[in-house]
């Protein structure tokens, strides 16, 4: 039976599950070599690379340890690991009574900054060599 305890807990395993199920599929598949991850649309378009460039092969090579090569393909992405682990830990809340809580307002003060960051590496990264 469905009680709430047992979904309470599938909606805490599942996106772990999930998160964990996407990194094994891009350990076992690398990149650049299979067509089935989709191509930049930004690149496409215009020839230069967006801010996320690089991350899905900078992955596949953080999971086999590689972190130069993880770096030269993004290297905001490889910086900015730490900082998301830790914003995600701040960012759930644990409440007994109610459970994960989401802070929205500090969630919309810190995106400014984010996004700064992320338009900020997409000049960069493709004005220097």
């Amino acid at each position: 039976m469905d009680t709430p305890a047992n979904k309470s807990a599938w909606m805490k395993i599942l996106p772990v599950t999930v998160m964990l199920a996407g990194l094994f599929i891009i350990a076992i598949y690398p990149p650049e070599e299979h067509s089935f991850y989709g191509t930049c649309i930004f690149r496409s378009v215009t020839g230069l690379d967006c801010a996320g460039c690089g991350t899905l092969r900078g992955t596949h090579a953080l999971l086999h340890g590689d972190i130069a090569s993880a770096f030269r393909l993004n290297a905001l992405y490889v910086v900015s690991i730490p900082f998301l682990i830790y914003a995600l830990f701040i960012q759930l809340r644990w409440i007994p009574e109610r459970g994960i809580v989401f802070s929205l307002y500090s969630f919309f003060i810190r995106w400014r900054i984010i996004i700064g960051l992320i338009l900020g590496w997409t000049i960069a990264r493709n004005i220097l060599p």
